[in-house]
């Protein structure tokens, strides 16, 4: 699979402009059906083509993005709530970048079985794999 996802993640974990997150939590099942609808093969053939990647050509792939970034810099500010409060925090994600890879974001998902998936939120999905990427000693 092409790895889109990790600038992505690597930008959003760093800080940066909030983006307002959906008023329904998506869940995993859902970010997985906009996931697998990208087209990454004709992406890929048109940055080959025309030597920029224009991510907005692909409204999935953009839409899969912007909830990604929303769920991370969430996630990032959790973080550092629980670190100016004083309190031990969910994961000892590090200060400044994190990145992760896009098969990886992937396989956790895909790790859940369908019927949490359609239960589960994206949000605390990624929470999951942060606690498990990134434990605290």
């Amino acid at each position: 699979m092409i790895r889109f996802v990790v600038l992505l993640v690597a930008l959003t974990l760093v800080a940066g402009p909030r983006l307002k997150a959906e008023e329904q939590p998506l869940t995993v099942a859902e970010f997985l059906t906009i996931w697998e609808s990208v087209d990454f093969v004709a992406m890929k053939q048109r940055a080959d083509d025309t030597g920029a990647f224009e991510p907005e050509q692909n409204p999935a792939f953009a839409r899969s993005v912007a909830e990604m970034r929303a769920v991370a810099q969430a996630y990032r500010a959790r973080i550092e709530a629980e670190r100016a409060a004083g309190t031990a925090t969910h994961s000892c994600l590090p200060q400044g970048e994190a990145t992760l890879d896009s098969d990886a974001v992937m396989q956790h998902l895909r790790s859940y079985p369908p019927e949490q998936r359609a239960a589960l939120s994206l949000s605390d999905a990624f929470a999951e794999l942060m606690a498990e990427t990134y434990p605290c000693p």
